[in-house]
C-alpha cells in the first residue's frame, strides 16, 4: 500500500504546464552562443540568455518556470555536449588510437558522476527553500555549458 501511495504523491509533484503555455527557449540563440565563445574562454556570458528570455512567458517568473527555463536551455547545450563529445571520440580514435578514446570515455563519465553530485549537493544546501531547484537547475546549465565548451576546444587543439 505505501509503494502506491509513494507512486500517486511522486505523480503529482511532477510539473504540469504552466497556463497552458510550453515554456521554450531558442535552440538558434543558444548554438550561436556556443559558436561564438572563444577558446579556452570559459563560460561565456550568453550561457542563460535563453533561460532568462524564456522566463518572460507567461508562466516563466514562477519557481517552476524558471527551473522549466533552465531545463530547456540544459537540453540543448547537453545536445551539443554529445556532439562534441562524437567528434573528440572520432578524432582521438584516429590520432590516439584505443587508449586515448578510452581516456576520453573515462574522463566523460567521472565528470558526469561529479557534476552530478556537485549539482545534488547545492540542492541538499538550500533543502530548506523553494531556491533549491532552481539552484540545483542552473548547476546543471552552467556545468554543461561549460563542459560542452571544454569538449569542443580539447578535439580543436588534438594534433
Amino acid at each position: 500500500m505505501m509503494r502506491r501511495l509513494g507512486i500517486i504523491f511522486a505523480v503529482g509533484l511532477a510539473p504540469l504546464p504552466v497556463s497552458g503555455q510550453t515554456l521554450t527557449v531558442s535552440e538558434v540563440q543558444i548554438r550561436a552562443c556556443a559558436d561564438s565563445a572563444a577558446p579556452w574562454e570559459g563560460l561565456p556570458q550568453c550561457v542563460t540568455d535563453a533561460a532568462n528570455d524564456c522566463q518572460t512567458l507567461p508562466g516563466g517568473s514562477t519557481t517552476i518556470g524558471i527551473v522549466d527555463c533552465l531545463s530547456a536551455e540544459t537540453a540543448v547545450w547537453d545536445a551539443i555536449l554529445n556532439e562534441e563529445y562524437a567528434k573528440a571520440r572520432t578524432l582521438f580514435d584516429d590520432v590516439g588510437g584505443g587508449d586515448l578514446t578510452i581516456s576520453l570515455r573515462d574522463a566523460q563519465r567521472a565528470w558526469i558522476a561529479f557534476r552530478d553530485a556537485d549539482c545534488a549537493m547545492r540542492y541538499q544546501r538550500w533543502i530548506g527553500g523553494t531556491i533549491r531547484s532552481v539552484v540545483s537547475a542552473s548547476c546543471q546549465l552552467t556545468m554543461t555549458a561549460s563542459r560542452a565548451l571544454a569538449l569542443r576546444d580539447l578535439a580543436r587543439n588534438t594534433p
